[in-house]
């Protein structure tokens, strides 16, 4: 779409010129462009969608006078375009006989085969006049069997393969492979329209759009099921670091329907799709997931609590006066004593089922590897306080008390595996006689802020510099439990980490007692 400014009156030097749209400011960025001269304006959008219905003014300062122009931009006057289609044959251009059927331009071509003798092959391209889409098929004719036969990806034989339409409402392509056969997906770009038409949007986001385009995001998430499409799926993942990128406060009404649309995702039902994009070494949505997490959480205002409708979710942004003690849904406890201070405000995020999201890939591992033995076993707890806490006990209970591994801290190190993400090792959880145990884990430092994530993440960089460190240990018997206790590092490193673990009935008033193994050699 393409809009211009430029008056029928000499309006003099044009100093500057300013474009808004529904009273706001447009920034020239992402599909926007703005191109000016001595004659006035130009305003161009790319792919222009829905979205962009509205009210466009133009505001020419020349030295002489001021010049203002309007325009009211409806639904008519954003279609798309005709499209014209051409095919050939080699260098051939073929008739001009192409037939429409919705979205799909048909040729027809009448071969005459030869003698029986080797594979013949032909190559068609399908060319669209005026945009950048260019198709090349390679029919093959030959007298092998067929292997794979399917009603969506057509015959073919071992290796061969084909690419389809999305299905309706999706843009995109799925190819697939002819293997042993069967057809094997092997990319799959469909995303829901709806959903690449408010990504296109959130790239241009503004602070004072986030409100009322995060209340649409989550509308349209739920009314939509994108739990089955992968990339739709990153595309949400996608937009929500777009709003954490712009967004300057978060308040009670922007964190909760930002909160929903992620409760949409994380769901048992998006557990298949979330692992076709952990397997995909281009995609980094499950960690993308975390990062934008940790930084709404840190501009979050006001005290409320939330719980997602799946109850998945659950939030709360509170102050304390000296301790803190929180249950949260009977699956996490949060305890911070004595630490000194008043009016301390601190957010926790409690998400249940993000191991349906998270790869189990660990710093050990192959980059690709999906690690069957080893499960995220627990609740993610997301923790932001606005002081320096030096004492913090978690108690948290396992998902699955059958797992025969003996339980690890870990954190999700962003920057491994060329930035895509996985699990370092912290600590072990030393008692593994009992797996019904709640396991406590305590972090003291004198650190300002921080995250913790029971088998999750540790998300400020500070901290994470921090364990990348060493420290030494020196280790002591124990009948029961084996335990280790470390020292301060030649370094002056004046924190240390330990874990404890106490049966049920202890956790709740833990003292110096049980188990414990400082984080080292990590």
């Amino acid at each position: 779409m393409t809009l211009k400014c430029e008056p029928s009156i000499n309006v003099g030097q044009i100093s500057s010129v300013e474009w808004t749209f529904r009273g706001r400011v447009i920034k020239e960025a992402g599909r926007r462009t703005i191109t000016d001269s001595s004659k006035g304006s130009v305003l161009k959008i790319e792919e222009a969608i829905l979205r962009d219905i509205g009210i466009y003014q133009c505001t020419l300062m020349g030295d002489v006078l001021q010049f203002r122009q309007e325009r009211d931009v409806t639904g008519d006057h954003i279609q798309e375009a005709p499209i014209i289609v051409k095919w050939s044959i080699g260098s051939l251009a073929l008739g001009s006989n192409v037939t429409e059927n919705g979205t799909s331009f048909c040729h027809t071509y009448e071969y005459t085969q030869g003698a029986c003798g080797e594979p013949t092959s032909l190559t068609f391209t399908c060319k669209v006049d005026d945009l950048n889409y260019r198709r090349v098929t390679t029919l093959t004719i030959s007298l092998e069997r067929f292997t794979c036969k399917d009603s969506v990806y057509g015959n073919g034989r071992q290796d061969d393969i084909s690419r389809q339409q999305c299905p309706t409402y999706q843009v995109g392509e799925k190819m697939a492979k002819c293997d042993n056969g069967k057809w094997k997906v092997v990319e799959d770009t469909c995303v829901i329209k709806v959903i690449k038409e408010l990504l296109l949007s959130s790239e241009e986001l503004q602070v004072e759009d986030v409100p009322g385009f995060v209340g649409n995001l989550s509308v349209e998430v739920k009314k939509i099921n994108v739990t089955q499409s992968p990339h739709t799926i990153s595309t949400i993942v996608e937009i929500l670091g777009n709003i954490a990128d712009v967004t300057l406060e978060v308040n009670q009404p922007v964190i909760e329907d930002v909160l929903q649309t992620v409760d949409e995702v994380i769901g048992e039902d998006s557990r298949e799709s979330w692992t076709a994009l952990n397997a995909n070494e281009n995609n980094n949505a499950s960690s993308n997931l975390l990062g934008s997490m940790e930084l709404l959480s840190d501009k979050i205002v006001g005290t409320f609590t939330f719980t997602s409708e799946t109850g998945a979710i659950l939030l709360n942004r509170s102050t304390f006066d000296n301790s803190f003690y929180a249950n949260l849904n009977s699956s996490v406890v949060l305890d911070i004593p004595n630490t000194g201070f008043r009016n301390v405000s601190i957010t926790t995020i409690t998400l249940f089922t993000l191991n349906n999201v998270m790869p189990v890939r660990s710093s050990s591992s192959n980059p690709n590897n999906t690690d069957p033995v080893n499960a995220l076993n627990a609740a993610v707890v997301l923790i932001r306080v606005n002081e320096t806490i030096r004492n913090v006990t978690l108690s948290y209970t396992k998902l699955n008390t059958t797992l025969t591994q003996d339980p690890q801290c870990v954190f999700w190190n962003f920057k491994l595996f060329d930035n895509r993400g996985a699990w370092d090792r912290v600590g072990t959880m030393l008692d593994s006689t009992n797996r019904g145990l709640h396991i406590v884990f305590a972090l003291f430092n004198s650190l300002q802020g921080f995250f913790i994530l029971v088998f999750g993440t540790l998300f400020d960089s500070k901290i994470r510099s921090i364990l990348a460190r060493k420290s030494p240990t020196t280790s002591t018997g124990s009948n029961t439990t084996r335990s280790t206790s470390g020292g301060i590092s030649s370094t002056g490193m004046n924190w240390f980490h330990r874990l404890h673990v106490y049966r049920v009935s202890e956790a709740a008033n833990s003292g110096s007692g049980g188990a414990s193994e400082s984080f080292s050699n990590i």
